[in-house]
C-alpha cells in the first residue's frame, strides 16, 4: 500500500530519479538550439536560474527547481559552485580538532576571486570561516581547507554545514 496520496493514478515523488527526465529534457532543448554548449554552460545556465525552494525542500533540491524558460534564455558571464560530492565524512580528533576540505569550481567567466563564507553553527566553530580563491580560471577546480573545532556533538552526528560560494547559499 503507497503512503502516497494517488490522483488520478499518478503519485508525487522527490529525488534526483524524478527530477532527472524533467533536468534531461530541458538539457535536450538548450542543446538543440545551441548545438556548441559546452557542459559547463549547460549546468551554469541550469543553476543560475533555478527557482528557490523553501529551507526543508533544500534536502531534495541543492540548486532548485529546473526553469526551462529562463534556462534556454539565460547567457551567464560567470558561475562558480562547490563540489559537494565530494564531500563525505569528516574525521573529528581527540581535541575535537577537524579539518574539511571544499573543492570549490568555476563553471564559465573569466578569472576572477571567489569568496566562499561558512555561515553561523552551533556545533562547529571555524577557524577562519571566509576564505578568498584568488583568480579562480574558468573549468579549473580549488580545494579549500576549512578547520575548527567542535563544539556540541554524538556519535554519528550529521551536522549540516551552510556556507556561502560567491552570495549564493549552499548546504553540505
Amino acid at each position: 500500500m503507497s503512503e502516497y496520496l494517488r490522483v488520478k493514478n499518478y503519485e508525487v515523488l522527490r529525488g534526483t530519479s524524478m527530477a532527472a527526465p524533467f533536468v534531461t529534457a530541458v538539457v535536450a532543448a538548450m542543446k538543440s538550439v545551441e548545438p556548441s554548449l559546452s557542459v559547463n554552460e549547460v549546468k551554469a545556465k541550469l543553476f543560475s536560474t533555478t527557482k528557490a525552494v523553501p529551507a526543508d525542500e533544500r534536502k531534495f533540491a541543492r540548486f532548485g527547481l529546473v526553469d526551462m524558460t529562463n534556462a534556454m534564455a539565460a547567457k551567464p558571464t560567470s558561475f562558480v559552485v562547490p563540489q559537494l560530492k565530494e564531500n563525505g565524512t569528516v574525521e573529528v580528533d581527540q581535541n575535537l580538532s577537524f579539518t574539511w576540505e571544499l573543492p570549490i569550481e568555476r563553471l564559465v567567466g573569466p578569472g576572477a576571486d571567489v569568496k566562499i563564507k561558512i555561515l553561523s553553527n552551533s556545533t562547529l566553530t571555524f577557524d577562519q570561516p571566509e576564505q578568498t580563491i584568488t583568480k579562480l580560471s574558468t573549468s579549473s577546480v580549488q580545494k579549500l581547507s576549512f578547520s575548527g573545532t567542535v563544539v556540541d556533538l554524538f556519535v554519528d552526528n550529521v551536522v549540516p554545514v551552510h556556507f556561502e560560494v560567491d552570495g549564493r547559499a549552499y548546504q553540505a
